[in-house]
């Protein structure tokens, strides 16, 4: 007879390396287990075993033929449907000196809950409505309190409240596929209170402001008794109570920053934020002159714009071309000829918040000399 390892025994100065595995016939040490998956999904099946060279073939338990291409110790059964349901699959792991062959493990198809039952908040008289979302489903059972519902046994179970006790409740739902597997949902919360939390809205939200300028943020909330504490990148902003906070003077380094308010009622706290962003003011321009003027040929006139705002950038063109060099706040132009009467004079002026721009035209004429009389 082969020996199996645990019929060894080391005499003398003889240990357990002396011995070659290729004089051990394979043995199983870890099973394969049952599948439990639902339909559409796949089975995977493992057996491990010791042995020198071991090589592996699965087999249908039923018709214990063996599977193509099963020669891994590893088996897929791919797209489980639900009439593989109790099908059951072993493997023959062998080598030169001998084989062993597995337990059977059985595919088990059950239902999959997708969407889990949330937890509900509620007062004495509101309806409380738990729902779940599942596939493979042919009957569900709902149970609160630990007790089975009466006249819930769909996706949804309406609960009404007039009787419950204050505190917490507990809501599941068993459900079972057509193979008759069934699984447990979540179990989840009917929380009854006396009032619900405060139902809080935050406003503006997004907040833009303007640097310089300023910005009342507003929460409205429902709930009694609101108590308000208004916080700034998670700091509490001292001295404000109310359910307005003013930010006044605003800088471009506030741009970023998080206004939080937490709001406390009977039913509970609330917490809402918005970020602030503030923007620089676009250029403004007050004058382009000269306004529509009139020159002499030969003149080489000059424009001059007045424009405020931070950080202004400038570009002047002429005749509708960029004039290259001209990024100041006046243009001089070179001596005039007849042939510019009528042409436009054009400055757009820009920063970070945006661009604005003016134009005008001008007029050339011919000079006229004195005449000898």
């Amino acid at each position: 007879l082969t020996p199996s390892l645990q019929s060894f025994t080391v005499a003398g100065d003889m240990n357990l390396a002396d011995i070659s595995l290729n004089q051990i016939k394979p043995e199983i040490i870890t099973q394969p287990a049952g599948a439990y998956v639902g339909e559409g999904q796949s089975a995977v099946f493992t057996v491990v075993g010791v042995g020198a060279n071991l090589r592996y073939q699965w087999y249908d338990s039923t018709s214990l033929l063996p599977i193509s291409g099963a020669t891994s110790n590893t088996l897929t059964i791919p797209n489980v449907i639900l009439t593989a349901n109790g099908k059951g699959y072993f493997c023959k792991v062998y080598n030169d000196q001998g084989q062993a062959l597995s337990q059977v493990a059985h595919i088990f198809v059950i239902p999959i809950i997708t969407t889990q039952p949330s937890d509900v908040i509620a007062v004495k008289g509101q309806i409380a409505t738990f729902s779940y979302v599942a596939t493979g489903i042919n009957s569900s059972k709902w149970y609160f309190d630990g007790a089975f519902v009466i006249g819930c046994s769909g996706t949804s179970c309406i609960i009404y409240t007039d009787q419950l006790a204050l505190g917490s409740h507990t809501v599941r739902v068993d459900v079972t596929n057509s193979a008759n597997h069934t699984v447990s949902s979540r179990t989840a919360s009917l929380n009854m209170v006396s009032e619900l939390p405060p139902n809080l809205l935050l406003s503006p939200s997004p907040a833009n402001a303007m640097v310089g300028g300023y910005i009342t943020f507003t929460a409205y909330v429902m709930g009694t008794s609101p108590k308000f504490v208004w916080k700034k990148n998670g700091t509490v902003i001292p001295n404000q109570s109310s359910n307005t906070l003013t930010l006044t003077d605003l800088k471009l380094t506030d741009s970023g920053i998080t206004i939080s308010v937490d709001v406390t009622t009977a039913g509970g706290t609330a917490t809402t934020s918005t970020v602030l962003t503030v923007n620089n003011w676009p250029p403004f321009i007050s004058l382009l002159s000269p306004t529509l003027p009139t020159f002499k040929v030969g003149q080489t006139p000059s424009f001059t714009v007045s424009a405020s705002g931070d950080s202004l950038s400038y570009q002047w063109y002429h005749k509708g071309v960029l004039v290259s060099g001209a990024t100041g706040p006046s243009l001089s132009l070179p001596a005039l000829k007849l042939s510019d009467s009528g042409s436009s004079v054009r400055v757009v002026v820009s920063n970070v918040a945006g661009s604005t721009e003016r134009s005008t035209s001008y007029t050339v004429q011919q000079t006229v000399l004195p005449s000898i009389s």
